[in-house]
């Protein structure tokens, strides 16, 4: 099957603006897990904007074959603009959106690193779980997933959620993870819990105060970065969401 013609469009855009000084900075900054094109990202925005406008996706099915085909091309820029486009279309989600959270799961699993996990997880899937409350049984299972950036997002996703936040499946996730030595998910825990601090910072306290013997040092710092002096006492939590 040829290439649908807005990754086609993409394709010849980014080619025309390579960069290789810029490039091989941008490879070296990842570890050299993906090749660049070397163009930064307010150009690729500003070509990708033209593109997509020339070519408007009409469908569900019509975005994952875009997606998918983005997802597959070699260069970086390619994966960073498949989440530019699956936000732009987020109306088209309710059509499928089994096959959408299927999408993205495989996006979580493949040519995964925190730069487009940290994406998937918080502007993609915790905004389409979010309005469909019914895919949460899915993330539920990820909190044991052998593979750790599935972890990742099943504790990242309600990031943006402030008071819509679940805790007790919040915390649910961290109790999974909370053993592990894995940086990305230590990182992801002090993460999560500070920035739900701008909004509960006393459930923040007291969870991290109740499991300071197994949080790591990273996550319990981060946890706590934000608190004010004035919150070191946090007030008790209901039974059963910690």
């Amino acid at each position: 099957m040829n290439d649908h013609p807005l990754v086609q469009a993409l394709r010849e855009a980014f080619a025309q603006n390579h960069h290789p000084d810029i490039a091989e900075q941008q490879a070296a900054y990842m570890k050299y897990r993906f090749p660049f094109f070397g163009i930064q990202s307010p150009l690729r925005r500003s070509l990708q904007q033209e593109i997509f406008a020339s070519h408007p996706l009409l469908s569900a099915d019509e975005l994952m074959d875009c997606l998918e085909q983005l997802w597959d091309q070699k260069e970086r820029e390619f994966q960073h603009a498949a989440l530019d486009l699956a936000e732009k279309y987020k109306k088209l989600w309710a059509e499928n959106i089994e096959d959408i959270f299927g999408t993205f799961a495989i996006m979580v699993l493949s040519k995964s690193w925190w730069d487009t996990v940290d994406v998937l997880a918080t502007k993609l899937i915790g905004m389409l779980v979010y309005r469909h409350p019914s895919l949460l049984e899915h993330l539920d299972q990820w909190h044991e997933s052998r593979n750790m950036w599935q972890r990742r997002t099943a504790i990242l996703y309600q990031l943006k959620y402030k008071q819509k936040t679940d805790t007790n499946r919040l915390s649910r996730a961290i109790r999974a993870t909370i053993h592990e030595k894995e940086f990305f998910i230590r990182k992801a825990i002090g993460w999560a819990l500070r920035e739900y601090s701008r909004t509960n910072p006393d459930f923040v306290v007291t969870f991290t105060d109740r499991h300071k013997a197994t949080l790591s040092t990273l996550s319990f710092r981060e946890a706590r970065r934000l608190l004010a002096p004035t919150h070191e006492t946090g007030s008790p939590i209901k039974p059963g969401t910690t």
